[in-house]
């Protein structure tokens, strides 16, 4: 049961990027002209898995506490799988620079 919990939470968060994609005010040449309000929208899917009072924390680190430098370099290094995880390198691999970038200034301690 708890394996098909898991299948069923990816999925979800699968199906969530997908959708945030889809809605993304970013033209793919124009980068630069996305507002926070996106950033903020696709942040909250990080929650799923990174909320600060859930899951194993040796599993599923907290973000809170890390610099959005630190975050950012996670997350590209997942994206290009010189780290390994089980689900970050596929999330990862679906998210623009700049939505790295996003992502990184929205979760890092600089911008608390």
């Amino acid at each position: 049961m708890q394996f098909i919990g898991k299948v069923y939470k990816f999925s979800y968060i699968v199906l969530l990027l997908q959708a945030l994609a889809a809605l993304n005010p970013v033209n793919a040449s124009e980068e630069k002209g996305a507002d926070d309000s996106y950033f903020r929208l696709i942040s909250t899917t990080c929650l799923t898995c990174h909320d600060a009072g859930s899951g194993d924390a040796a599993a599923i680190p907290r973000l809170d506490g890390l610099r959005a430098a630190e975050i950012k370099q996670l997350l590209n290094a997942y994206k290009s799988d010189r780290e390994r995880g089980t689900i970050m390198n596929r999330i990862s691999k679906a998210l623009t620079d700049t939505e790295i970038d996003g992502i990184s200034a929205m979760f890092g301690s600089e911008a608390h």
